[in-house]
């Protein structure tokens, strides 16, 4: 009879040691298998044509009206930029200093913005100085990076005594590769340039080419630590800066079609036509 018992109890303490343990592992497993973690969500007025983060995770969104939004790191308006005449914005840029850099192609002007987004007069470059400029973005000396297309050639230009301080020719380039530049942006003492065709093109801050990054996509791509980001085919896609890796997560399945994409330190922002997602991403 105490044998029984004690048989009796000690099966007990092992069924609940068992049910314990399956429901950790169970427990682990839906964890495991929750990727992507929706922390909350917006509606936009507007379609997203450009979008940039600083370096305090504050996110900067250019609506097809030429508006320029300031939002916090979740998503709240801090401020409105409302040019009075349009243009199509070429690059908006956050990264290289505390102003916001806008750059329009079609006007061929610049301005920065301050923190809440207050202006300063469009300012033009010097008439005769340059061919045409297809791009343009902010040093952190402050001075701006030019792409001249005719002739080819990437330029130092400083705004404060309207000189050229660098002027390195891409013709040597040009012959070999068939250009389609489409952004340029400064970041760690280099200079990315994006081509449809032939992927980032990597300069030292001299003007010096380095290498090519494999991406052909002609979708606006992010620096951010070690890594050049951007979306494709439904993917999130990392390239070192300093190495060969690669990298690529599937974006949540939300019946959205991503446009946009930005990290911040915590969080991952994914934008669709009309939305703007925040997510926190949990490796496997």
């Amino acid at each position: 009879m105490v044998f029984t018992m004690a048989l009796i109890s000690s099966l007990k303490r092992l069924i609940k040691i068992w049910v314990i343990t399956l429901g950790g592992v169970l427990c682990c497993l839906s964890t495991l298998g929750q990727e992507w973690e929706l922390l909350d969500s917006h509606t936009l007025e507007l379609p997203v044509r450009m979008v940039s983060a600083d370096r305090f995770n504050n996110i900067y969104i250019n609506d097809s009206k030429g508006n320029i939004r300031k939002l916090d790191s979740v998503g709240h308006p801090i401020a409105l930029f409302a040019p009075q005449q349009f243009g199509k914005l070429t690059n908006l840029e956050s990264w290289s200093s505390l102003r916001l850099f806008l750059f329009y192609e079609d006007t061929q002007r610049y301005t920065f913005l301050d923190r809440y987004l207050a202006a300063s007069e469009f300012s033009e470059f010097p008439a005769g100085r340059f061919g045409y400029l297809r791009l343009a973005a902010p040093s952190s000396d402050n001075q701006i990076w030019l792409l001249d297309l005719r002739p080819l050639n990437l330029i130092k230009f400083d705004m404060t005594f309207s000189e050229i301080t660098l002027n390195q020719s891409l013709n040597q380039l040009s012959d070999t590769l068939d250009l389609n530049p489409y952004q340029l942006i400064e970041y760690q003492n280099r200079v990315y340039l994006g081509d449809s065709k032939i992927g980032v093109l990597v300069f030292d801050n001299l003007g010096n080419y380095l290498r090519t990054l494999t991406k052909t996509e002609s979708s606006q791509f992010h620096l951010w630590e070690e890594q050049l980001y951007y979306l494709s085919n439904n993917h999130l896609h990392f390239l070192s800066i300093y190495s060969d890796q690669e990298q690529s997560i599937k974006l949540p399945d939300r019946g959205q079609s991503y446009q946009h994409v930005l990290m911040l330190s915590n969080t991952t922002v994914l934008i669709s036509d009309n939305q703007i997602f925040f997510f926190r991403y949990h490796s496997r």
